[in-house]
């Protein structure tokens, strides 16, 4: 692509050597630049996606083990409980629709928030066994 097709955008000097040491650590093979845009492009698909097939549900916060979800149709707030289970494993389970398999259930598997609570409590993405 020509210069013509690139804008320039700044990020502190902190957030650069994070991504820069973050580059470092996984070998990936492409410059920070890149590795900008790949995460602002995937962003906006995933925001995309939300707003296609969620557009109703919307992040409220979350408390120690609970994400909470606005749900615009019901004009109610959702509770999704992580339950942390001896064997390693985890539950999630909705308490407006007391079901372990609902929209919201699934809302939240797609927000950040879900993963750093799985972060806190000791698990990594690459070993989770959902129950």
């Amino acid at each position: 692509m020509s210069k013509e097709q690139y804008t320039s955008v700044q990020v502190s000097r902190q957030t650069y050597e994070k991504i820069k040491e973050r580059l470092a650590r996984s070998n990936m093979k492409i410059t920070v630049s890149s590795y900008i845009e790949s995460i602002i492009l995937e962003n906006l698909e995933t925001s995309e996606l939300m707003s296609l097939y969620g557009p109703f549900l919307s992040y409220v916060g979350n408390s120690d083990n609970t994400i909470f979800i606005n749900d615009w149709k019901q004009r109610r707030i959702a509770g999704v409980s992580v339950n942390m289970k001896e064997d390693g494993s985890f539950s999630l389970f909705c308490d407006l629709d007391q079901s372990e398999n609902c929209v919201h259930v699934g809302f939240v598997f797609a927000l950040p928030q879900f993963y750093k609570i799985l972060k806190e409590k000791g698990l990594s993405s690459k070993g989770l066994k959902i129950s």
